[in-house]
């Protein structure tokens, strides 16, 4: 049995209260009156204390309710490892120990990585020869490096698990709740193949502030598993007393006040006092700007953006702070992607020619933060379809006209290669060119019988192509009319989307994503002649729209965290796009500096998990700066006593009363 608040007990010394009241009880003194007796003086009567218990019973049961309330405060239960202490397992092991080591970006920190390795060392030559043990490396993933079926086999030799260590911490950011829902979930698989009587996880971690338990919300934590946490670094008092400066890389500014500016949030942790911090960049000789920070107060300083690359992959410095691994930044200034826009048929004469649609499409395509487009109109079908092999980089194609099916064939393989190409079907279009760009299917296609006017009668919005369009002031397409459109009707069994139609059901808009490319045709000519679309506002997002569909660059400012990449270490690098190539600056992420230590042992209790108690696994000689717990939820599985003993003190009361009242009736009737 244990004892959730044992303290308690030591109320177990009241028992001397009832003992007490017993050896100064008197005896009830019975006046029976006599007429005789009214005329004699009264006598002064000696009262003699009798240190003696008259009644056994009632004092036991006292002093039993006393105990008993006691106990209750004290709250038992019967652990899972009470009831297994006196059991052994038929057929298994005696231990099955998992060690998780910490290997977030915060375990650079100066001399953690060797703590880490000694400690290790020692933990894994303690186990017992009959333990199984397995080795896992944990940030916001995991990493099997030492399994069970390895770990079996002579876990003494601590040497071989030091080969596992020799690299140092990765850059990625710290997740405990996923570590410690992994090893769990591997213990139960053990235990269902190879019972073992003992299980733990043993976590050896600097066990910052930022580390996150999120998985633990939602994981049923199996309570014969005993989590140990191990922390490392644990100096008192040391890394309290260790400023250090998160820097985080804001949105870059691009204003006429402010063009191309990087800026960086900086707060101050884990000080008391102000500090002076500079923000320089490699190989400049000034430092870009200096501040004085105060502790808890975010400043966000401005600087101009470079395009330059550091030879060795750095862009900024820190430099003030005590901690270092969390002191570069890598800042890619914004870049607009190269994009070749192809316009058939068209002729270069008519871009400024009003309601030509060179006109149109050349102030549709500006160049913009995101896009640095280039305009080129082509005349016949063999000229174009000579530059369709793509020997520069794929761009958007806008064909007016289909002039026949191979020329289809040719823009459906640039497509596959990560082509955009946007479709109008003039009057003249053949069925079998349109049938060989979407495909080679079989398509029919006839003239819409429109009296007056269509509109736009069925669009999905929930489709991403028609993100740009959610807002309410983008919705009204009512106000798109059409005065001609092609009827078309596709084959069942392809896979082209149609995302929009007209008020009479048929096709209107129809998306094929292709390859590394995306097609949108539109079921009417270009021009004012057949609708208005180039003269609505809904025109330019339409293009860009498809541009997204293809997987082109939306817009990013070029820098990204660490963990929204698939990527294991940060810095400036060159990103593979369907327009080329981009820089992107990928950046650790800045929670990753909130360094301070936080016992992990209150939290943990509060998920249901089942946590070693005491000092001895908190590492020896660093105990002295965690605060004891000192009570928490009773595990998952355990066997609360408390209502049996709250029934046994109500027995023991009404026992009580009902002696008493026994007693004093047979008082009164002597």
């Amino acid at each position: 049995m244990s004892l959730l608040f044992p303290l308690y007990l030591i109320g177990a010394a009241l028992v001397a209260v009832p003992i007490w009241l017993h050896l100064r009880s008197k005896e009830p003194q019975r006046k029976i009156p006599f007429s005789t007796f009214a005329f004699l003086k009264p006598d002064a009567v000696t009262v003699q204390q009798r240190a003696r218990i008259d009644d056994w019973v009632l004092l036991l049961l006292r002093c039993l309710a006393v105990l008993i309330l006691c106990l209750l405060f004290g709250v038992p239960f019967l652990s899972r490892s009470d009831e297994e202490s006196s059991a052994t397992p038929s057929s298994g092991v005696g231990e099955r120990v998992v060690f998780v080591v910490d290997h977030s970006a915060s375990m650079r920190q100066e001399g953690f990585w060797q703590e880490t390795k000694e400690t290790l060392r020692k933990r894994v030559a303690d186990l017992p020869n009959d333990a199984e043990a397995a080795l896992m490396l944990a940030s916001d993933t995991t990493d099997w490096r030492i399994p069970f079926s390895e770990g079996a086999q002579g876990v003494n030799d601590a040497e071989d698990w030091m080969a596992e260590l020799a690299e140092a911490p990765g850059w990625r950011a710290t997740d405990l709740g996923l570590a410690l829902t992994t090893a769990a979930a591997e213990l139960q698989v053990q235990q269902r193949d190879r019972p073992a009587l003992r299980q733990r996880v043993i976590i050896l971690s600097d066990f910052q502030e930022s580390a996150r338990y999120d998985q633990l919300a939602s994981y049923p934590w199996p309570p014969e598993i005993v989590v140990e946490p191990n922390p490392i670094g644990l100096v008192e008092g040391a890394r309290d007393e260790k400023p250090n400066v998160m820097a985080q890389l804001l949105p870059t500014l691009d204003t006429a006040e402010s063009p191309g500016t990087h800026r960086i949030r900086l707060t101050l942790l884990g000080a008391s006092e102000p500090l002076e911090v500079a923000i320089e960049r490699y190989g400049a000789p000034e430092p870009l700007d200096q501040l004085t920070l105060d502790p808890g107060i975010s400043v966000v300083s401005e600087i101009p953006a470079s395009t330059a690359l550091d030879p060795q992959g750095r862009d900024l410095l820190i430099r003030g702070d005590e901690v270092a691994f969390d002191n570069n930044l890598y800042a890619a200034a914004r870049e607009a992607l190269p994009l070749s826009v192809r316009l058939f048929p068209a002729s270069v004469d008519d871009e400024r020619v009003v309601g030509s649609p060179l006109y149109y499409f050349s102030k549709a395509f500006q160049r913009t933060k995101r896009f640095a487009p280039s305009l080129r109109a082509f005349d016949e079908p063999a000229s174009y379809r000579g530059e369709l092999d793509l020997s520069d980089v794929p761009g958007v194609s806008v064909l007016l006209e289909l002039p026949n099916a191979d020329f289809s064939r040719s823009v459906r393989d640039a497509v596959e290669k990560g082509e955009v190409v946007v479709s109008f079907l003039p009057k003249s279009t053949d069925a079998s060119a349109l049938g060989a760009l979407l495909g080679e299917f079989e398509i029919a296609m006839t003239e819409a019988q429109i009296d007056g006017e269509h509109r736009m009668g069925e669009i999905r919005f929930a489709h991403p192509f028609w993100r740009p369009f959610a807002e309410a002031q983008m919705t009204q397409f009512s106000q798109l009319r059409f005065r001609q459109h092609r009827s078309l009707s596709l084959p069942d069994d392809h896979s082209a989307e149609v995302i929009g139609r007209f008020e009479n059901g048929d096709p209107a808009f129809i998306l094929d994503r292709h390859g590394e490319g995306a097609l949108l045709i539109v079921a009417s000519a270009f021009g004012e002649g057949e609708n208005q679309l180039a003269l609505s506002t809904k025109f330019v997002p339409l293009l860009y729209s498809a541009l997204d569909q293809a997987a082109w660059a939306s817009g990013s400012d070029g820098n990204q965290f660490l963990s929204q990449t698939d990527l294991n270490a940060p810095g400036l690098i060159q990103v593979r796009r369907a327009v080329g190539a981009q820089t992107v600056g990928v950046n650790l992420d800045p929670q990753e500096s909130a360094i301070a230590f936080a016992d992990p042992r209150p939290l943990l209790n509060r998920h249901g998990v089942n946590v070693a108690q005491g000092g001895d696994e908190m590492s020896a000689g660093k105990t002295s700066a965690i605060r004891p717990v000192t009570g928490g939820p009773i595990q998952e599985g355990a066997v609360d006593l408390w209502p049996w003993v709250a029934l046994t003190l109500i027995i023991i009361l009404c026992t009580e009363s009902l002696w008493r009242s026994f007693l004093g009736s047979h008082l009164t009737s002597r």
